[in-house]
């Protein structure tokens, strides 16, 4: 290859990554979600990755993923924090809001274990759903779950709801647990 770039776009198909390079291809590419301001993917939305590369002879061509990469939960660390998000699509039922899937259990299973090798609080919990009120009531249903099963009481979580503003919509829970 004379030369190449790898591409990730957004949802609104703005560039979030760009990797760029001259000779042969990396083995494999790899993008950590942060885009190019440091912020972490949107859950449940479409990405699309595109290859564009000139040859030797100065032929282009281009490769591009047919169907778009949706990631419904990401586990990442930041500042000595580990957080995970999770999307509200996998986590709660789609009749009820405010009810966990079977996957959103499985999910919460495998953030409780987190929890517990960290055993550091309070843990910080930030809920975004469509308005306030049902972030509060899923907020309300993870701690429940928690109580249950970790046996620990409410005030080691510091919890906070939101209505989701982003565009497009990014209903999600973070959980940011100190390491």
């Amino acid at each position: 290859m004379e030369k190449w770039t790898f591409k990730v776009t957004d949802p609104t198909g703005a560039s979030v990554m760009i990797q760029k390079g001259s000779g042969n291809l990396p083995s494999k590419f790899e993008w950590d979600g942060f885009d190019n301001n440091g912020n972490m993917m949107k859950l449940n939305a479409p990405y699309l990755y595109l290859l564009s590369y000139m040859d030797k002879a100065g032929n282009p061509g281009s490769v591009r993923k047919k169907e778009p990469k949706i990631v419904q939960v990401i586990k990442y660390y930041k500042d000595t924090k580990l957080f995970i998000e999770a999307s509200n699509s996998i986590l709660f039922e789609k009749q009820r809001k405010d009810r966990f899937s079977d996957k959103g259990r499985e999910v919460i299973t495998e953030i409780e274990d987190y929890i517990k090798m960290s055993n550091k609080f309070p843990v910080e919990i930030r809920v975004y759903s469509e308005d306030v009120d049902l972030a509060k009531e899923q907020a309300d249903s993870l701690i429940r779950i928690f109580e249950n099963s970790l046996k620990i009481s409410k005030d080691k979580f510091d919890i906070k709801t939101y209505k989701d503003m982003d565009a497009p919509r990014n209903y999600r829970i973070i959980f940011i647990i100190n390491s």
